[in-house]
């Protein structure tokens, strides 16, 4: 049963007489990083400060790509990258219960109640993590989008003044896009830190 098993892996310690080697097993302590990382990237995502300014930097960067008519393709790129990002998501769920099968010493194909609880949770904290690396993407996403843009427009328009302009705008919208994700880069270098 599976409510059996969690009730009996938080109630057991680790340091009793009937697992007094648990900690020194190998891969003992390597699932550790992935829920301190989650939990950095929800206070990271929660703080009310942080969402504000990257909703309204998300806001800033579609009302700029709808004025300078880019949309279709800054959509397809956000495409792939959301397609990537399931792949990422997924490899990490199978590979983290073939880890389980191996660390419990399974033979079998099959999945037990270990494997399928180590499964879930690892799907779970790196669906927090992804989801905060995923954001950091969108943002730079649009910024290049909104560079490569301009730089078309440079070579279109002949017009200085009007390329000072658009240049001032998008100088910007860089220092207000860069401002709002600082926190999240912040901790997805912590997390990296943590997991290598």
């Amino acid at each position: 049963n599976i409510g059996d098993l969690v009730h009996d892996s938080l109630h057991k310690n680790p340091f009793s007489t009937g697992c007094t080697h648990c900690w020194r097993e190998p891969g003992f302590f390597s699932q550790v990083p992935l829920p301190i990382g989650a939990v950095l990237a929800l206070i990271s995502m929660s703080l009310k400060r942080h969402q504000q300014q990257l909703e309204e930097t998300l806001n800033l960067l579609h009302s700029v790509s709808l004025e300078r008519q880019y949309v279709a393709w800054q959509a397809h790129k956000a495409r792939w990258d959301k397609i990537a990002f399931l792949t990422i998501w997924l490899s990490i769920v199978v590979s983290s219960g073939f880890a389980g099968n191996v660390s419990l010493g399974s033979e079998s194909e099959q999945v037990g109640p270990q494997t399928a609880m180590q499964m879930f949770l690892g799907g779970i904290f790196s669906a927090v993590i992804l989801s905060l690396a995923f954001s950091v993407v969108c943002v730079c996403r649009s910024l290049s989008t909104m560079i490569d843009a301009f730089c078309c427009q440079v070579v279109a328009d002949k017009s200085p003044q009007h390329v000072a302009h658009v240049w001032n705008l998008t100088q910007a919208v860089l220092r207000k896009a860069s401002i709002s994700v600082e926190s999240r880069i912040f901790v997805l270098c912590i997390i990296l830190a943590m997991m290598v």
